[in-house]
């Protein structure tokens, strides 16, 4: 099973939702920590096992947050710090202790 495949199966999501939630991980680690190819592999293995360790309440919100404010629309022109903040947003999600609701 891929990566997309066990988050959808987990959590319920949809093959996009999936795929956006790993394209956020991944630009994040390669874009703002500068991971390299082999680190970046092992990191995105790291971020699926997290997945799969969060409640599926939490990783609904998580990717309602990637989906509805991470993504630039197509009018819109982002720059770095933007980007940096809308990414941030996605891991405070992640990193919170509880969803509130």
């Amino acid at each position: 099973m891929t990566r997309t495949d066990v988050i959808q199966k987990a959590h319920g999501l949809s093959l996009d939702e999936a795929m956006k939630v790993l394209i956020y991980h991944q630009q994040g680690e390669q874009w703002i920590k500068g991971l390299e190819h082999d680190k970046l592999q092992d990191s995105m293995d790291e971020f699926t096992e997290l997945l799969l360790k969060t409640p599926r309440d939490k990783v609904q919100a998580f990717t309602t947050y990637v989906k509805e404010k991470y993504w630039a629309k197509p009018e819109e022109d982002i720059n770095k710090a933007e980007f940096q903040r809308r990414w941030t947003g996605g891991q405070a999600i992640l990193n919170s202790k509880q969803l509130k609701k």
